[in-house]
């Protein structure tokens, strides 16, 4: 059996673009100090009176983008405004884990975070926007 090594990135130097349309893409790592493309799914069980009938099955798995950011409300083209200005709306998402490097594309409806935060500290936030169907992987670049 071979042994397969895997190709590991620091999350240092992503690009996580997101664009509504055709629209030209914004790339917002800058802000983000955290993404997560999340699966949820539930299992159903039927449990049968007779011997060995139980059944089990899983759903299909629903996704999330979930970003933390840092919130900025003075300048007009933060990803807090952005998110603000553009909830209800449908946008790209593409995460790439270092700059040109393979990566995932979504479709998610924009949803806001939170406004505000605790004193001496930077005002963070976290969205979680659901996504249309599923992870697209995207190839690395030259």
């Amino acid at each position: 059996m071979p042994i397969v090594k895997p190709a590991l990135a620091v999350l240092k130097d992503a690009t996580i673009n997101i664009k509504i349309g055709a629209a030209v893409a914004d790339d917002f790592a800058p802000a983000v100090s955290n993404i997560t493309i999340t699966p949820t799914t539930s299992a159903a069980t039927f449990q049968g009176i007779g011997i060995d009938a139980s059944y089990t099955d899983q759903s299909t798995a629903t996704w999330a983008v979930q970003l933390t950011y840092a919130q900025d409300w003075d300048s007009t083209k933060s990803l807090s405004r952005y998110l603000l200005d553009n909830e209800g709306k449908q946008a790209v998402f593409e995460f790439r884990p270092r700059d040109k490097s393979a990566g995932f594309a979504v479709t998610a409806t924009i949803t806001p975070g939170a406004i505000g935060g605790a004193v001496n500290g930077f005002p963070t936030s976290t969205s979680n926007m659901g996504v249309i169907g599923k992870p697209v992987p995207l190839t690395k670049l030259p």
